[in-house]
């Protein structure tokens, strides 16, 4: 039982970790359309 909450947090963690990563590609990708991102 006790490595359930500790689990639950790890994908949780990643799970923000991964929508971090999608968020800052899309936002790279707007930059660069732009002409703001090298």
């Amino acid at each position: 039982v006790a490595f359930e909450p500790r689990t639950a947090i790890g994908e949780a963690t990643i799970r923000i970790f991964a929508i971090n990563d999608a968020d800052r590609v899309v936002e790279r990708q707007i930059l660069h359309g732009s002409g703001r991102y090298p």
